[in-house]
Order: C-alpha cells, then sequence, then structure tokens
C-alpha cells in the first residue's frame, strides 16, 4: 500500500521493494529462489517466498506444550509474568478455555507458593481477578521490604524450628514483630500465610515497632505497621476514643489468632483514611474487635498508602 500512495507503477513494485527490504531478507530471497534470478521476480512472488520460508504455520499442540513451562523467573515481577504468560498462549487456540489456562499456569508458575495457595483459597473466576490478588500480595511485600529490609532469611538457629526472628513467622518484619516472652502474645510455629490471622496484643506497649499517623475520619491515630495483620484493625475502646458516633455494618470476614482461637470481631466500618496530609483520603474498611487492642495497620492498607509509607 505503500507503493500505491507514493504513486509507484506496479511492475517497479518488485525493484522497489528488493532496494529497501534490506541485505538478509535479499540473501535470504536469493537462496530460496535460486536458480533463478530475484529481478525476475514481480512483488507478489517476493512477498510470498519470503512469507512462506518465515511465517511458518504453528503447531498449537507444540504451543501449548511450551506454554506450560512458563514460570517465574527470579526478580520477575507478576505484570512481567503475566506478559510472558499472553504472549505465550497467542497461538495455543485454547478458545474459551483461555482465562483458565491464564489462571492455572500463574498459580503453576509463581515463584512463591504460599501466593499461589492465597490465590487458590480466594477462588478468582477470571484471570484478572487472579492478577490482582497476585499484584496486590507482591506490591505488599516489596513494600515490607523496602521499609525493614527482606526479613525472609534465617537470622537464628535453634532447635526447635522456629529460626525466623523471634516469634518463628516467616515473611514477617522483624521491626514490628511484637512477639515477647509473655502469655499475652500469639505466637506461630509454622510458615505464615495470607488468611485472616492476626496477632492481638492487648494493652502491652510495643516501642520497637514502626508506627505511622494516620487520619481517619478528620481524626488522627497512631498505628502500628504489621504485615502479619491482613487489614485495618482496631479496638472497640479505642474507637469510642476518635470516634463519639458511628454506625457499624455487619463484618465481612473472620479472624482468628495464630493458635486458632477465633476472635471476637463485632462488625466493620467505612472510614475517610489518609496518611500524607496533601494526598486525597481513600475509603477503606476498619474492622473493629471487642475490647482494648493496639491499632494494626495491615496488609490491606499497606498497599494503598506504599507510596507514603516509603
Amino acid at each position: 500500500w505503500a507503493l500505491d500512495l507514493s504513486r509507484i507503477p506496479k511492475d517497479q513494485h518488485g525493484q522497489y521493494a528488493r532496494v529497501y527490504m534490506g541485505g538478509e531478507l535479499n540473501t535470504a530471497l536469493k537462496f530460496l529462489i535460486t536458480p533463478r534470478d530475484p529481478e525476475e521476480l514481480q512483488f507478489d512472488e517476493i512477498k510470498n517466498n519470503l512469507v512462506k520460508h518465515f511465517d511458518r504455520a504453528t503447531n498449537k499442540y507444540a504451543e501449548s506444550v511450551k506454554f506450560r513451562t512458563i514460570i517465574q523467573q527470579k526478580e520477575e515481577t507478576i505484570p512481567q509474568l503475566a506478559l510472558r504468560l499472553k504472549r505465550g498462549a497467542a497461538y495455543c487456540e485454547y478458545d474459551e478455555f483461555l482465562d483458565r489456562m491464564f489462571i492455572e499456569q500463574l498459580l503453576h508458575g509463581l515463584e512463591e507458593r504460599d501466593m499461589s495457595d492465597t490465590i487458590i483459597q480466594k477462588k478468582p473466576n477470571t484471570f484478572h481477578e487472579a492478577y490482582d490478588i497476585a499484584h496486590a500480595l507482591e506490591a505488599t511485600r516489596t513494600i515490607t521490604k523496602e521499609v525493614c529490609g527482606d526479613t525472609t532469611k534465617p537470622t537464628v538457629e535453634s532447635t526447635n524450628n522456629l529460626g525466623y526472628d523471634r516469634c518463628g513467622k516467616k515473611d514477617h518484619i522483624a521491626k514490628v514483630c511484637r512477639s515477647r516472652d509473655n502469655s499475652n502474645a500469639h505466637k506461630l510455629d509454622k510458615p505464615s500465610d495470607e488468611n485472616d490471622f492476626v496477632q492481638i496484643v492487648r494493652n502491652i506497649p510495643s516501642s520497637s515497632a514502626r508506627k505511622l499517623n494516620v487520619r481517619i475520619d478528620g481524626k488522627t491515630i497512631s498505628m502500628e505497621l504489621d504485615t502479619g495483620a491482613p487489614c485495618r484493625i482496631i479496638g472497640e475502646h479505642q474507637l469510642r476514643n476518635i470516634k463519639r458516633q458511628f454506625h457499624l455494618l455487619p463484618a465481612d470476614r473472620k479472624f482468628s489468632s495464630y493458635k486458632g482461637h477465633r476472635l471476637p470481631c463485632l462488625e466493620r466500618l467505612p472510614v475517610n483514611a489518609s496518611i500524607d496530609p496533601h494526598v486525597t483520603s481513600q475509603r477503606l474498611k476498619l474492622y473493629v474487635v471487642a475490647g482494648p487492642a493496639e491499632p494494626l495497620l495491615g496488609r490491606e492498607w499497606i498497599t494503598k498508602y506504599h507510596q507514603q509509607i516509603k
């Protein structure tokens, strides 16, 4: 079409193609049509010979086998992995099963197995939902490393197989770990996952933990940064100190301690929250537990405010 647009006579299209298509294609064409001379060919013959040679028909089964080998590489992000999955499935002809194949290969290919388990537990209906879950988890872990360093490596060897900081939980920030040698703190002797487990420390000052000032519906409250908590949690007593009147909604999730004991979650409260006073607040959920409990800034809010936390 470019030749037609330039009003090049049709019988000269072949000559122009040979001049402008470069040495590599000219060499390939020469070997493909030997013993004929490339100057004898018209444009359509040149195009058909090159297309036939370079654009070979794909085998959907071979492409599917290659697709099944796609796994997350070291230092590869979730968006990069998702892009490779979409490229790899281009010629697999999965048709209506494409979305499911994306989800299954994402689960199979993730480097962090607990991340895969979390996605399975949440039962995403589409690849977009699975991608959002994985991306949010990755963002939380990235923020954790940037704020407090990589604490996934063991720092203490012990005979009880804990071996991770003081509390024994993998993927837990040492600086915000509230484990103490007391009976009020819940401890975990197996790897942490993304379930709704939360450690509630009642009336215990935690001087070594990192705290942030968060504005909730116009009132400022100091909250403890904790990647072990799934969301933003506050005790009923603390809530009444910052809000005289409020209307609670039914809780849409349940909480347990690391030992499996049920924690009484009263209800949830939608609030306008922000960390940076110069940034527009966001509408987020605040979960209220019975009695006094130290306010925790969990993973959901960490993900929302990762730019300000840095």
